[in-house]
């Protein structure tokens, strides 16, 4: 028997969407849902997102532009593009890039996004940092470059500390892995445990690398973007842009007892 319309729509309205499933770690997780995006509006939700760095334009000649941040079909999209546009920076040009970070900052629990890494020589990047006086730390849960002559399929796992009390120098804690596939073939899901006494990262729900937390115990922000790195990897061949660094959801879970 067909359903009337007027049913139907009485059916969608009075359905709450579900809430994503909990990981599959030990214990009892809540969501935090300041850090948690499906993307499913039109529009960035800027009460939790920031489409821009108020501190720095991005890593020249590559200049992030917020209106390289999209929201389509349910996804976020951050796009490197090869272009000038007028007024840039001295010292930026020839692409624009994007980044999207959180409003707040956070210590501690379980981030989750579902992603595929944009098809350039430039990076897609999910992580988390900020900046002190005194300290300043990052986390890098993963930093990709697709369409690199040497490392396409490098997946790059840094937790560098720039700067702490007592330290001379920066602490890198590199660690690399050689992907079985093409990270902007299609989406993987990524993540890290953050604890207090260490770090674990994940690919597809499997463990990859854990690090004792010895300095990251101050709030940081989380952070997705792609962006030109000429240092690292040189600039990517114009060639292959527009490229997106596609975003199916960001997920943060707090432990329950907290």
């Amino acid at each position: 028997m067909k359903v009337p319309a007027f049913l139907l729509l009485l059916l969608t309205v009075s359905s709450p969407a579900q809430p994503p499933p909990a990981p599959a770690l030990p214990g009892k997780w809540k969501l935090v849902p300041e850090f948690t995006d499906e993307f499913d509006a039109p529009k960035l939700d800027q009460a939790k997102w920031q489409p821009r760095n108020p501190e720095w334009y991005g890593r020249p000649p590559g200049c992030y532009q917020e209106q390289n941040v999209v929201i389509k079909e349910g996804k976020l999209h951050l796009l490197l593009k090869a272009e000038n546009i007028p007024d840039m920076p001295p010292g930026y040009k020839d692409y624009t890039c994007a980044i999207v970070r959180s409003l707040k900052r956070i210590r501690y629990g379980y981030f989750e996004i579902r992603s595929r890494a944009g098809a350039s020589a430039g990076t897609s990047a999910f992580w988390f940092y900020h900046q002190q006086p005194e300290r300043w730390v990052e986390i890098d849960v993963f930093e990709l470059s697709p369409r690199h002559a040497q490392y396409g399929r490098t997946l790059f796992t840094n937790a560098p500390v720039i700067r702490y009390p007592g330290q001379t120098g920066e602490l890198a804690h590199k660690q690399e892995f050689t992907l079985k596939e093409d990270p902007s073939a299609g989406f993987h899901t990524w993540g890290l445990l953050w604890e207090a006494d260490l770090l674990t990262w994940y690919l597809d729900g499997q463990p990859m690398r854990s690090l004792a937390n010895t300095h990251w115990k101050t709030p940081l922000r989380l952070i997705l973007d792609t962006e030109t790195q000429p240092g690292w990897l040189g600039l990517p061949d114009p060639a292959t842009l527009p490229a997106a660094f596609v975003i199916d959801y960001v997920r943060t879970w707090h432990p329950a007892a907290d």
